[in-house]
């Protein structure tokens, strides 16, 4: 927890890339975080990398909380349209 808590720490001074770093940290040491994949996205997205983002996205609606999430499906929505032809 205290891990999530710096990520967010980091994001909320617009760390981002220090954030990305902690986040995937999380993840090496649980790899199912569905609120690390879905804040992971947020934190690629806010840095203007927003095939990473979309990616991240995906894999948080892979989880449970994720599967009916019509806020994130807006947001995949919102990257396709951001990157184009280039989105999968």
């Amino acid at each position: 927890r205290t891990l999530l808590n710096l990520a967010y720490v980091q994001m909320d001074l617009g760390k981002n890339d220090e954030a990305i770093t902690t986040f995937k940290k999380l993840l090496l040491l649980q790899p199912v975080q569905p609120i690390v994949f879905y804040e992971l996205a947020w934190a690629y997205y806010n840095m203007g990398q927003y095939q990473n983002a979309l990616d991240t996205f995906i894999e948080f609606q892979r989880t449970p909380e994720g599967k009916n999430n019509a806020e994130v499906a807006q947001d995949i929505d919102k990257l396709k349209s951001i990157l184009g032809p280039k989105a999968p």
